[in-house]
């Protein structure tokens, strides 16, 4: 199967300072200035439900990570498949030509890449089925993989960070993979008799991991650094009622441990302020969803809710679908501290909430904006401008879906899509807030002593 582009560069070169590509020339017109941090819209896109890929299978998921590359071509991630981890499909990445005619985003899909272990079998999204067996497996021999986050390298090398371990893996430009970096141990699922990753119900869980809550998002940092996160707390700390979680920074050297660095979610007040009014937010309804890398060394982060369309008849409308930008400087390693007292957290700023622009002039109103916002990726950036492209994960909401296991495509009912539910793209122009001290953000994204 082709390759993803070339990419012509060093190792883990960062990516984001180039990406000025034909189609994100930044607007004279922008209402915005070096001190607003207001967000506009530039255009919006969709891909619909039925859709299929190359495979002949339905193209769903694939707003689970988006990343960009300089040729202006899109790639994008599905996750596990339908069915959270019950219904067999291949992970895979799909590869789109963009184009916008004033503010439409056109994507026409042109790739479809299967991921494949060392041994060149597609991997599978079922939930795994042997509870101690590391990586997470089936019985049959296959390796399970819930992909979430997504970085590509210039030289065309895919970084992916996964739920079911979780782990940060490295695949090369035909998808196949190459080697896994360490986790820390806190984040490895365990039961009363050790690890388990089989165990779909977090009451069964010690520490680790929450089920379906591992490295969700991943972002390729200035220097060859990756940056991944915990989509909500640990299990020993709470878990989705934690109201933090873990910023995780792998160093260039793969077989180093990473340091890492507690990351608060929104609070109480931060919510009343930036949310439209809906149902009240709880802090086991946020998570982070994605990461980018600036080329100044912050990050930003998708932090949401999980209101919004979720292919029922009923849902309440999405609240919190917000950009927030990151700084590690001054933040503490916690690695080897027995206690989070005293900590100082990474410093976050919200940039622009999704659910209060005005999506509905594009196409999507707030009741009918989907629940799960799960991509970002850095398009372009001019001075303290920067170009976002944030795209939505439908969950496969389409009442028939097509399926293979390699075999030819069958159709499969799929009952939970009462709703069915494309997936959205949209590209957000913000402004940046400086950064607040004469130092690069880089120097304090590494290991504390």
């Amino acid at each position: 199967m082709p390759a993803l582009p070339g990419r012509a560069g060093a190792f883990i070169t960062s990516p984001v300072v180039g990406r000025l590509c034909a189609i994100f020339i930044f607007s004279t017109a922008a209402a915005v200035s070096a001190a607003d941090t207001s967000a506009r819209i530039v255009a919006a896109g969709r891909i619909a439900a039925d859709t299929r890929d190359a495979e002949g299978e339905t193209m769903g998921g694939i707003g689970s990570a988006i990343d960009t590359l300089p040729s202006g071509e899109i790639v994008m991630l599905s996750d596990r498949g339908a069915g959270d981890g019950t219904i067999d499909y291949r992970p895979r990445l799909q590869c789109f030509v963009m184009t916008r005619s004033g503010s439409r985003l056109d994507l026409q899909p042109f790739r479809t890449l299967v991921l494949r272990d060392s041994n060149n079998r597609a991997f599978s999204g079922l939930f795994p089925d042997r509870p101690a067996a590391e990586p997470p497996q089936r019985r049959d021999g296959r390796m399970c993989l819930d992909p979430e986050g997504l970085a590509v390298a210039e030289d065309g090398r895919i970084f992916i960070s996964e739920e079911y371990m979780p782990s940060v893996r490295e695949f090369d430009a035909d998808g196949k993979f190459v080697r896994r970096f360490p986790t820390p141990a806190q984040f490895i699922p365990r039961g009363s008799a050790g690890p388990d990753f089989a165990a779909d119900d977090e009451k069964v869980l010690v520490a680790g991991r929450a089920p379906n809550r591992g490295f969700e998002g991943l972002a390729l940092l200035p220097g060859g650094r990756l940056a991944t996160v915990l989509q909500s707390g640990p299990v020993q700390e709470g878990a989705r009622e934690a109201g933090t979680t873990r910023l995780v920074i792998y160093d260039t050297d793969p077989e180093a441990s990473p340091a890492i660095y507690l990351l608060p979610l929104a609070d109480a007040a931060e919510l009343d302020v930036s949310a439209p009014a809906g149902k009240k937010i709880k802090a086991r309804h946020l998570v982070v969803s994605s990461l980018a890398a600036l080329p100044d060394g912050r990050l930003l982060a998708l932090e949401r809710d999980n209101f919004g369309a979720d292919g029922s008849a009923d849902h309440p409308p999405a609240r919190w679908k917000a950009v927030v930008l990151l700084d590690l400087r001054g933040s503490d390693d916690l690695t080897g501290r027995a206690t989070l007292s005293g900590v100082a957290p990474v410093q976050r700023t919200v940039l622009f909430n999704l659910a209060a622009l005005d999506t509905a002039a594009h196409g999507l109103p707030r009741a009918e904006m989907p629940a799960k916002w799960e991509g970002l990726a850095v398009a372009a950036i001019d001075g303290d401008r920067v170009r976002l492209l944030l795209s939505s994960d439908n969950d496969f909401l389409f009442p028939e879906l097509s399926l293979s296991d390699g075999q030819a495509p069958r159709l499969f009912p799929f009952p939970r899509a009462v709703r069915p539910q494309d997936t959205w793209i949209f590209e957000i122009e913000a402004v940046l807030p400086p950064l607040s001290a004469s130092r690069s953000a880089t120097a304090a994204i590494g290991r504390t002593t």
